[in-house]
């Protein structure tokens, strides 16, 4: 589990990025809950039910919708698109690994999975300070800058460990299925957040969009729904 996410998961989604132009990387990434949807599906023998497969499906449109509002472009890079799709293929087949480990709680998943990450990619940051003598650098980076500090303790604590917490507790409590179907309320926050912390600009098809995804999520998490 902690071999898909965070290593390939992550190392997919920034290579493929990379690689890729944002229109493309987006669209890639908005199928992750179409997948998650067809992973437990396939694996776990789960069906999701019709409103919630329909409520899942039109968060996928929303996000297409936000993601091709802001200007297209194709990159035609095979390698991006191998790296974004396995990405989105690491995150569905952890998100089953992950209502499958019953046996284990929350707080021991997301442990792994951190110490998993860390040992990864830090590994691979030391190596790469080592190679271009910017070992000293590295280390203390932190110290000499506290907007990389706040960063890093950001990424750190927010999007690592809170995250992944909450993320492993919601498959845990409500299913694969459910639970990918809010990954489409990142883009949303994302519009959000560039409109107000960045000053960017917020068009009708973004707000088109961004109003199909809350009508996915909600149709897909409706009271009285069977859960995936």
């Amino acid at each position: 589990m902690a071999l898909l996410h965070p290593v390939l998961y992550f190392i997919g989604e920034t290579l493929g990025i990379r690689l890729t132009t944002a229109s493309e990387s987006g669209a890639f990434l908005a199928c992750i809950p179409v997948v998650s949807l067809a992973a437990p599906a396939l694996i776990l023998q789960k069906k999701p039910g019709s409103r919630q497969l329909a409520g899942i499906l039109v968060t996928l449109l929303g996000v297409l919708i936000t993601v091709l509002a802001v200007e297209a472009a194709a990159s035609l890079s095979p390698a991006g698109y191998a790296f974004l799709l396995m990405a989105v293929l690491a995150y569905a087949l952890y998100s089953v690994l992950v209502e499958k480990a019953d046996g284990y709680s929350s707080e021991e998943i997301t442990f792994v999975m951190l110490l998993a990450g860390a040992a990864m990619f830090g590994t691979l940051a030391v190596a790469q300070a080592c190679a271009g003598g910017g070992l000293g650098l590295l280390l203390s980076l932190p110290l000499r800058d506290a907007r990389f500090l706040t960063a890093i303790l950001y990424q750190g604590v927010g999007c690592s460990v809170l995250a992944f917490f909450l993320s492993n507790v919601a498959i845990a409590r409500i299913g694969v299925n459910r639970t990918s179907s809010f990954i489409g309320v990142s883009t949303v926050v994302s519009i959000l957040a560039g409109m107000l912390l960045l000053g960017e600009g917020f068009s009708a098809m973004q707000m088109l969009g961004a109003a199909v995804i809350l009508v996915g999520v909600y149709a897909a998490n409706a009271s009285g729904m069977p859960e995936g």
